[in-house]
C-alpha cells in the first residue's frame, strides 16, 4: 500500500520504505547510546547501567529483525554491510548469502 506524501511535491511513501526508515533511525539511535564510552558512564550508578542494558537488548532485537528482513528479501546485502560497518565488526561479508539462505 502506499501512503500519501507528507510534503505537497513529494512521492507517496510505501509500507515497506517507512518500515525501512524506522529500522534504520531505531538502528542509529541504538548504535550511538551503546559507545564504550557510554558504558563507563553508565557504570556510576545502577540506573544508568540498567537503562544501558535494556537498550543493549533493543539493538540485539533490532539486528534480529533486520536479519529477518534480508531473509526475506526486503533488505539487500549492501545494507547488512552498513549495518556491520558500524558496529566495526571486521571482516569480509560474502557476496551471497549461504545456500541454506538462498
Amino acid at each position: 500500500p502506499e501512503f500519501p506524501a507528507e510534503e505537497e511535491d513529494g512521492k507517496p511513501q510505501t509500507f515497506r520504505r517507512i518500515l525501512l526508515n524506522a529500522v534504520q533511525a531505531q538502528f542509529e539511535y541504538l548504535t550511538l547510546s551503546l559507545m564504550p564510552e557510554r558504558l563507563q558512564q553508565a557504570a556510576a550508578s545502577g540506573e544508568e547501567l540498567h537503562q544501558f542494558y535494556k537498550r543493549k537488548s533493543m539493538m540485539l532485537a533490532t539486528m534480529k529483525f533486520i536479519g529477518n528482513l534480508f531473509l526475506r528479501k526486503l533488505l539487500i546485502l549492501k545494507v547488512i554491510e552498513f549495518a556491520l560497518q558500524d558496529l566495526g565488526i571486521v571482516g569480509v561479508v560474502p557476496d551471497e548469502p549461504p545456500p541454506e539462505h538462498a
